[in-house]
């Protein structure tokens, strides 16, 4: 069950996504032109058919359509979050990624639903308008509208849970565009082309036996949604056409519009339990991902190793609040070890710098501070407990500034900072927002998008991220800071 808490960053994520997409002028306007387009098609191809079954037909394609460019977005944007480590910032933040995943299906489902809605309603009314001779009143009469409408949202369904199975796959991020360009045509042309070409054969030659797997269940497409909703519409339509038929209509079998549904629905669950084990156990840049085979992390000691009285030379030994140590840490990638033994004390109110070229670990060593990655051996503690054995004593407690600036350009400053104090639990979010601006100079571009914005003021937006909430610990590559050395690493532990 979600709690209080779970709730409002729930609101807070729907809030991003609703934001980010009114935000996006170009998909704004592209999918209304896209919508009057398919309007158009179908009033076209029922002009020209002049019959209710295909008229039928054609809004299904239209729909099937648009679901599949919902589809594509739903896959970009969580591709989207993961390439600028935005689910990793949730996770220091102490956001559930049961909670993020809960908020991303539910808005792509309704955004989806909406734009189908508005399909639907323009091409009724444009029929209406340009070619009101050829639109039959049984065309949309309420019982065939509203089973439509049930199919293409279960359709829907399935295949937003099925698009994000296949973005979990995606590691090469600077070739996801690409990629998902040729998936959503795979998903979206060659259905249509494969289905359409074999019935139109099947009809011509009269061949019954080619006909019924494609008006049947056919159990070798039972897992792709997209193939179910498709053979759902020709069903539909066949059974129309072919009844006029002496021979087809003596011949002819199909299943019930119910078993499609519910076949739909089954793709709906299968798909979605797909996308959260992949997301779990195969997904890069998560901060979910849970390994099968057990870590150093289990077997690390849950307390400070400076009790047993023996310091290491260069060790603070500090026990004052919110003290970091690090005691042992090897991080080993292979036969690799980018971290040999480290043992390191920061105490509270202190500024620590860890220096070093390209590929002395720096990185890494602050991936398994904020608990991204996990120790091979060795552990850090926070107030004496492990933070890998105790992931939740960091949520919340850490601000993070990286050096890749994870921001969402279709918001403005304001709008940024208000989402992350809003993930932070800030009863006030905007307010912090406003407050911490003030600290960083950023006032004067609150109302600026993010993509308007200079390089170095993007810099002081990412600070001004992980300074929101008063975080105990704060991190930040020094390539933020013109006055710190290059590449170098600052902790700040209050």
């Amino acid at each position: 069950m979600f709690t209080e808490r779970d709730q409002y960053h729930f609101k807070a994520l729907l809030w991003k996504c609703y934001q980010i997409e009114m935000g996006a002028d170009k998909s704004l306007w592209g999918s209304l032109a896209l919508i009057i387009g398919l309007a158009f098609l179908a009033c076209i191809i029922c002009s020209v058919s002049g019959k209710a079954s295909i008229t039928a037909l054609a809004i299904s394609i239209c729909m099937f359509f648009m679901c599949g460019m919902v589809g594509r977005l739903v896959c970009v944007n969580l591709i989207r979050d993961r390439k600028i480590k935005f689910r990793l910032t949730l996770q220091l933040v102490g956001v559930k990624q049961s909670v993020y995943l809960a908020a991303n299906v539910l808005f792509g489902l309704v955004w989806g639903m909406a734009q189908v809605l508005i399909l639907l309603v323009a091409i009724i009314v444009l029929g209406m308008i340009f070619a009101s001779t050829y639109f039959r009143a049984e065309s949309f009469s309420p019982g065939p509208i509203v089973m439509m409408l049930l199919n293409t949202i279960l359709f829907l369904m399935g295949f937003i849970a099925m698009c994000a199975a296949f973005s979990a796959l995606i590691k090469q991020y600077e070739y996801s565009a690409e990629i998902i360009g040729k998936y959503t045509f795979l998903c979206i042309f060659l259905p249509i082309a494969y289905l359409v070409g074999i019935v139109s054969g099947g009809i011509d030659s009269r061949d019954n036996d080619t006909l019924t797997p494609m008006i049947t269940i056919a159990w070798k497409f039972a897992w792709l949604p997209n193939m179910t909703y498709l053979q759902l519409a020709i069903r539909n339509l066949m059974v129309d056409i072919l009844k006029e038929d002496p021979f087809f209509s003596q011949n002819f079998k199909s299943d019930p519009p119910a078993l499609y549904s519910g076949v739909l629905f089954m793709q709906f669950v299968v798909w979605l339990a797909v996308y959260i084990i992949l997301d779990r156990l195969v997904s890069t840049d998560t901060g979910s991902q849970t390994r099968i085979i057990k870590t150093a992390s289990d077997s690390l000691v849950e307390r400070d190793a400076t009790l047993d009285g023996v310091l290491q030379e260069g060790l603070v030994g500090a026990e004052t609040g919110n003290s970091i140590k690090i005691r042992g840490v090897t991080k080993k990638f292979g036969d690799f070890s980018a971290l040999k033994g480290i043992s390191l004390d920061i105490a509270s109110n202190t500024i620590t710098c860890l220096l070093g070229h390209n590929g002395a670990g720096k990185t890494t060593l602050i991936d398994i501070l904020t608990g991204f990655q996990l120790p091979t051996e060795g552990g850090v503690f926070l107030n004496g407990r492990n933070i890998h054995n105790n992931p939740d004593i960091i949520y919340g407690k850490i601000g993070y500034a990286s050096s890749h600036d994870p921001l969402f350009e279709e918001l403005t400053v304001l709008q940024f900072l208000t989402l992350i104090a809003k993930f932070k639990s800030v009863m006030q979010a905007e307010l912090e927002a406003m407050r911490v601006a003030q600290e960083t100079n950023l006032t004067p571009f609150l109302g600026t998008r993010i993509a308007q914005c200079s390089g170095g003021t993007k810099r002081r937006v990412s600070i001004s991220s992980a300074l929101i909430g008063n975080p105990q610990n704060s991190w930040c590559w020094a390539d933020h800071l013109k006055e710190a050395p290059s590449r170098a690493t600052l902790v700040f532990p209050k």
